[in-house]
């Protein structure tokens, strides 16, 4: 079986969203003829650990390196204290680190990286971004081990979702230009994030875990939040799943839209800021229910009766929405410019897409509740991640 060398700075037990791309293609690949090696870091501070996650890299090697990148040194001095707060805009380390806050754990993967290399003997390198120095990892382990080189691109380049402080724009455009150059084949998240690239690209969408969608009952034990039919006078539900990051408008815009709907509830899980927290609760028809492991927001997803998708600043489409394909539930979209997560929902006939007019929203909700029989009620096989698996083993092959 060819070892195949993935280059990534957040795995597991790390959670949330960053990790998920890497660690769900990592546990199909072998079933495909190529054995993942991990090169990452060793534990840093950071917003949720979830460490269910390993069980995906059973079998798997990992090899985590030294780092003297902030988050790597914040974590000797708070182990136990998670950060609890992302602030908007580029923070201090962005002005001060190039290409990202990340760089100081590059020489350090380097040197163990090259040590993996005569070790494993991998017949390629798959690196993942953000952090950007990855790819820049991954390209200086291309030469040291003289193998094809593909860099995955997660959030659009150079802008991410937060763009770079503006002193190191053009630089980080002309590394963008010797990244791409020195890669053998390049991977987009999406349609969004491919067109900002200067290189032939080939798209693997972000997905859903099959093994995720089968049916199991939540593990929490909130009977309150269960309900079938509206018209017999049970709660509706809808979920949010994710963090609120920069997208705060468009949720507050949602429930006030709702607020007076009668039976429908809310369910909100993931990170926000203390500020947005105190204003949940000054409504009656909201739930929150904290930072959840990635097996209980799959579970709710499979159990509510909407799902709710809040499109962030430059992103063209979020991971939930690919999460959401795999739950089989009616999606709504409230957002502006979204115009790629508003292509997907209504070529799959997923669910239903709305301004953040008032009017809009509530009536877009109402004709959900009522056509919810109408809509596509089982998993999207085209973002089944062992598939998405399959089309990245392929390019492998190509490669080597």
């Amino acid at each position: 079986m060819n070892k195949v060398l993935i280059v990534a700075y957040y795995t597991p037990p790390l959670g949330m969203s960053g990790v998920m791309r890497v660690t769900k293609l990592a546990k199909f690949l072998p079933e495909l003829g190529w054995q993942p090696v991990i090169l990452t870091v060793k534990p840093i501070s950071y917003y949720h650990y979830d460490p269910d996650l390993l069980n995906d890299l059973k079998g798997i090697k990992i090899f985590r390196s030294e780092s003297l990148d902030p988050a790597r040194i914040l974590y000797h001095f708070r182990k136990d204290k998670p950060i609890t707060h992302k602030g908007t805009g580029p923070s201090l380390v962005n002005y001060l680190f190039f290409p990202d806050a990340k760089a100081l754990w590059i020489p350090f993967a380097y040197r163990l990286g090259k040590k993996v290399i005569e070790q494993e003997q991998p017949a390629l390198i798959f690196a993942s971004a953000p952090p950007y120095s990855a790819l820049l990892l991954g390209v200086y382990l291309k030469h040291f081990g003289k193998i094809p080189l593909v860099s995955d691109f997660r959030d659009p380049y150079p802008t991410g979702l937060v763009p770079p402080p503006i002193h190191f724009r053009y630089p980080v455009l002309r590394l963008r230009r010797y990244i791409l150059k020195n890669s053998d084949a390049v991977i987009a998240v999406n349609q969004g994030t491919a067109q900002k690239l200067e290189k032939i690209t080939t798209i693997i969408e972000n997905g859903y875990d099959p093994d995720e969608s089968e049916e199991s009952p939540p593990t929490l034990s909130l009977p309150h939040l269960w309900g079938e039919d509206r018209r017999r006078g049970e709660f509706f539900n809808i979920l949010y799943a994710g963090n609120i990051w920069e997208n705060e408008k468009e949720l507050f815009k949602f429930l006030e839209a709702t607020k007076d709907i009668k039976n429908l509830k809310t369910i909100i899980a993931g990170r926000v800021s203390p500020d947005c927290l105190k204003r949940l609760k000054t409504f009656s028809n909201v739930e929150y229910l904290g930072i959840l492991p990635h097996q209980e927001i799959m579970s709710l997803m499979r159990k509510v009766n909407i799902l709710l998708y809040l499109t962030k600043p430059n992103q063209p489409v979020g991971l939930k929405l690919y999460e959401y394909f795999g739950a089989g539930k009616p999606i709504l979209a409230v957002c502006e410019g979204c115009n790629e997560a508003t292509r997907l929902i209504e070529h799959h006939n997923a669910g239903l897409c709305a301004t953040l007019e008032p009017e809009e929203i509530n009536s877009t909700v109402l004709e959900i509740i009522d056509q919810k029989e109408t809509f596509t009620n089982k998993p999207i096989e085209w973002y089944n991640r062992k598939n998405q698996a399959q089309r990245l083993a392929e390019l492998f092959n190509q490669l080597t």
